[in-house]
């Protein structure tokens, strides 16, 4: 084992707590990469310097949204400056950043998404994942669209698997089109598939994301099972998926400024 994948919702709940941790890693002397999920607007530039000589190497913020509006909708209430600051920094001091947000929020307009976009084309994060919104039963969205009839308890299921989410379109209760919300997720996906990012070792750049997809590709195919077979058909229609929509549509690109480049292209 080299390295290890926090996966707590918030590894470090208070500078406090994140500086035992880290204090720890490093008196014990176990040389060890580590990663972990943070909120963006707290971690200070000390608290990032602390993390990265323990071990620290990538860590992923949920920012959910470019719209500060939106931000006080569902209770996130992010500090979007202080947010791009902490991205700085981390790829100052060599942590590489995984951003997500979330796209086709409830009466969500086309203004909004702009917002969220743009933002997103701003941030100097390393990859930038826009997530399909998911109805995650007892929530406080969940409950919501309940009560206001938009929504009903599914009964079985195929019911249940309606509500998808993450990389898949369910249900789409915003005031966008289904085409557009696809082409928004899948050119951010096909850039990262073979944007070139740098080894943390020896600084050389290389198509990370794109040689991890090979290198399953293969492990898959080894297999030679029935079911193997299978994931690599459900592979292939993903990445053509992402393909058709990242490509066949320049409108939809344009009209909200989908470019990997934005100042380039502006």
């Amino acid at each position: 084992m080299d390295g290890v994948c926090f996966v707590d919702d918030l590894f470090g709940p208070n500078q406090e707590y994140t500086k035992a941790i880290c204090e720890k890693i490093i008196d014990s002397n176990i040389n060890f990469v580590w990663g972990c999920n943070m909120r963006s607007d707290t971690c200070s530039e000390e608290e990032l310097k602390l993390m990265y000589e323990a071990g620290c190497r990538w860590i992923l913020f949920g920012i959910e949204s470019g719209s500060r509006e939106r931000q006080k909708v569902i209770d996130k209430n992010l500090n979007l400056d202080k947010t791009k600051e902490v991205v700085d920094f981390c790829r100052e001091i060599g942590i590489f950043v995984t951003t997500t947000f979330i796209i086709g929020y409830p009466d969500e307009t086309e203004e909004e998404l702009k917002e969220t976009i743009k933002y997103m084309q701003e941030l100097n994060a390393n990859t930038k994942f826009p997530n399909f919104i998911g109805v995650l039963p007892k929530s406080k969205l969940y409950e919501e669209m309940i009560k206001s009839g938009r929504l009903e308890v599914p009964q079985s299921f195929l019911q249940w698997e309606k509500l998808k989410m993450w990389d898949e379109l369910g249900e789409n209760y915003s005031r966008i089109p289904d085409k557009e919300l696809s082409v928004v997720s899948a050119c951010f996906s096909w850039w990262d598939l073979f944007t070139k990012y740098p080894n943390p070792d020896n600084g050389k750049e290389s198509r990370v994301i794109f040689k991890r997809a090979i290198l399953q590709t293969l492990d898959i195919f080894k297999r030679g099972t029935f079911y193997s077979t299978h994931l690599l058909i459900i592979a292939a229609k993903e990445l053509i998926q992402i393909f058709y929509y990242a490509k066949m549509f320049p409108g939809i690109r344009k009209k909200y400024a989908l470019y990997k480049n934005p100042k380039k292209s502006s």
